[in-house]
This record gives structure tokens, sequence and C-alpha cells, in this order.
């Protein structure tokens, strides 16, 4: 959160983010009361996993390449419209 790591997940095979069917923003996917309690400015999903140091650069860089080919998906929620 804010460009630190509040948590890690080790996985023993190999994942990726093409292999998963739904991906919840602010929700788990187990059950149907377990929402994110606050605001979500902008989300990247990367490819692969980022390093503590990949991390922290991305948030405090103003500027990032949108045409990364390893940058999966990128959200602003900047129209208010939670479709998008």
């Amino acid at each position: 959160i804010d460009g630190k790591e509040v948590g890690s997940l080790s996985l023993t095979s190999n994942s990726s983010f093409e292999s998963f069917n739904d991906v919840f923003i602010g929700k788990s996917g187990f059950g149907d009361s377990n929402y994110f309690a606050g605001e979500i400015d902008e989300i990247k999903i990367w490819k692969y996993a980022l390093s503590a140091t990949e991390v922290e650069t991305n948030y405090s860089s103003t500027s990032f390449d949108e045409t990364d080919n390893n940058l999966k998906a990128y959200y602003t929620f900047d129209n208010s419209n939670a479709n998008d």
C-alpha cells in the first residue's frame, strides 16, 4: 500500500495473470461481504511479481510506459465509472 509491501505470497507453480478466470478489485472472491473499506486511486496489474525496488520506483514515479508489454492492466478510476 502506498508503494510499500504489506504482504506476500509464495506460489509453488508457474501461475500467471492469464490463468485466473475472475479478478476482484476491492472485494474478496470468497464471499459476498468482504469489501475494501476505502478509496482506490489507480491499479496496475503486471505480468510478473515486482521486486520491492520496482514497486517503490513505480509508486514514486510521475510517469511510466503504458505500452510496456509486462503491464497487463491499468485503471485510473478518473471517470467515476466502476464498470470501466
